[in-house]
């Protein structure tokens, strides 16, 4: 993961880059990533190269794979919210989980996914404005997802990571970082792969800051601090099983 994350630092950021016609179909795009499509990207070259296949087909079948549900090209079966993602991917046996059984002094904070945003921001949304028809589904999927408890590590526990021994048992280089908000209706809003240096835990993402595909210099918790609706993380890692 971190090998492949590494590969793509420089290319530019592209915001909404699945969205970009009316039909949907499988988009590769890698002349720019938003935070998912790279972390997407990712983690579909990762198991190209674990399972030996190589060629252009296999990374699409994979990542058809990772970005629907059951693979399924339909804007309503793309897994639009991370609890989707991420509960749809564990089944796929595509990540795992990382939780300790006991939480211990790290993973201490829940949150209740209670998911609404695309439904209550129709407007936002190009393909839901465009076809109403649309929205039910999309509801539907909201309910599904919501009332599941993700515990998580809340930010103030990521000050001084460098020194902290129990972060580096539970978060790996190359993990994904998934950041946990508060605002209304959402649950995850950015994605990054974990990458530690000399001083602590840092950010490999497609940043909307630096608008390309960084490393990010800045310690993990430094940039949270910078955004007050990020409360805490948690983080999947590749599975091995497929």
């Amino acid at each position: 993961m971190i090998y492949f994350a590494k590969q793509l630092v420089g290319i530019k950021y592209v915001h909404h880059s699945l969205d970009k016609t009316s039909k949907e179909h499988l988009v590769v795009n890698t002349r720019g990533y938003d935070c998912t499509t790279l972390v997407e990207t990712v983690l579909a070259l990762s198991h190209c190269a674990q399972q030996g296949k190589y060629s252009f087909n296999d990374f699409c079948t994979i990542l058809q794979s990772i970005r629907y549900i059951d693979g399924d090209i339909s804007y309503t079966a793309r897994k639009h919210y991370f609890t989707t993602w991420m509960e749809e991917n564990v089944r796929q046996q595509i990540v795992e989980k990382v939780l300790p059984t006991q939480p211990g002094i790290l993973y201490t904070s829940v949150k209740r996914t209670n998911l609404n945003y695309m439904t209550t921001h129709v407007s936002a949304y190009t393909q839901l404005k465009n076809n109403p028809k649309l929205v039910s589904a999309i509801r539907q999927t909201e309910k599904k997802y919501s009332g599941l408890d993700i515990r998580y590590i809340p930010k103030a526990k990521l000050n001084n990571s460098a020194d902290n021994p129990t972060l580096k048992e539970w978060i790996k280089d190359g993990d994904i970082i998934c950041i946990v908000t508060n605002k209304n209706g959402l649950d995850v809003s950015h994605l990054a792969i974990a990458s530690w240096w000399k001083d602590g835990l840092h950010l490999l993402h497609a940043s909307s800051i630096y608008k390309k595909v960084v490393e990010d210099s800045t310690l993990i918790y430094d940039y949270m601090k910078k955004h007050p609706s990020q409360i805490g993380i948690y983080n999947l890692r590749m599975s091995d099983k497929n």
